[in-house]
């Protein structure tokens, strides 16, 4: 009989952990490979449906799981005992529950709290580390998440605005949405159809190092926004960019033609710095 204890961690798998586990699992053959998956998936049977898996550690007979498990003879046995479901299972789990004012969350769900838990424990250990980027887009969230209406348009929901780098919304579509105004800074937003936004608008609004490589401001205010780091092409002809901060990241278009000296047309671009910032 194996006992398996389920762990609920208090935020997801480190990059180095998950870096090994990869390592390990390319180092078994076709047939390893899926005996791995089939422990897995008996394994997730287990755990609760609504924790988030990214959360989850499994610990066989106080070894965690990894895929090296396939290695040893023991493997064989435990694959036998979960399909007879001849176990003992155990649960522990680092969250704190802890309550959170949320004057604007009359609509949320219970798990919806839980992920907004999950999320400030999240930014509160990364803002406390010397590098917080380390930790940037770790938690996912869905778009009816993130996002309410009002007056056709998307809004994203006050009580995500302080944590934005730390979600995964790489694959949310931000068209047709309410920008303007808000810190987007270090998040890994891609899909965005500027010309959708609310009033043609991106007024004050921080897009500083958001890859934006192939899109393009065209017929919009842009005035008072942080475009640095974006890669963005800008027609200066039709966007509106006073007291925008600009750098050498940006194509600027006039007429479709390359503005090759922008310092000559009047634009003061930002120095960047050279560091590098690691996403994950």
């Amino acid at each position: 009989m194996q006992n398996i204890r389920i762990h609920i961690r208090s935020c997801p798998v480190l990059h180095s952990d998950y870096l090994r586990a990869v390592v390990e699992f390319a180092s078994l053959n076709k047939k390893e490979k899926e005996k791995f998956r089939k422990i897995l998936s008996l394994l997730c049977r287990l755990a609760d449906p609504d924790v988030p898996f990214e959360l989850v550690e499994f610990y066989i007979n106080n070894q965690r799981l990894s895929p090296s498990i396939i290695k040893a003879k023991e493997h064989i046995q435990l694959l036998e005992d979960l399909r007879k479901n001849d176990i003992n299972t155990s649960i522990t789990s680092q969250l704190q529950p802890f309550a959170i004012d949320f004057p604007n969350s009359d609509n949320f769900s219970s798990m919806e709290e839980e992920k907004l838990n999950r999320i400030r424990l999240l930014a509160d250990k990364a803002r406390n580390c010397p590098y917080p980027e380390f930790f940037y887009h770790q938690i996912s969230v869905s778009e009816k998440e993130l996002f309410y209406f009002e007056n056709g348009y998307k809004r994203i929901k006050s009580e995500y605005l302080p944590f934005l780098p730390f979600l995964d919304v790489n694959s949310i579509d931000f068209s047709n949405s309410d920008l303007a105004g808000l810190d987007l800074s270090n998040t890994n937003i891609e899909h965005i159809d500027f010309s959708s936004l609310y009033q043609k608008s991106i007024q004050g609004t921080n897009f500083a190092n958001v890859n934006l490589f192939g899109k393009a401001l065209k017929d919009i205010d842009a005035s008072g926004a942080n475009l640095c780091g974006t890669w963005l092409q800008v027609d200066v002809d039709t966007v509106s960019l006073d007291e925008a901060k600009l750098d050498d990241t940006l194509l600027f278009l006039s007429h479709d033609d390359r503005v090759v000296s922008p310092n000559n047309q009047g634009f003061v671009l930002e120095k960047r710095r050279n560091d590098i910032k690691l996403h994950f």
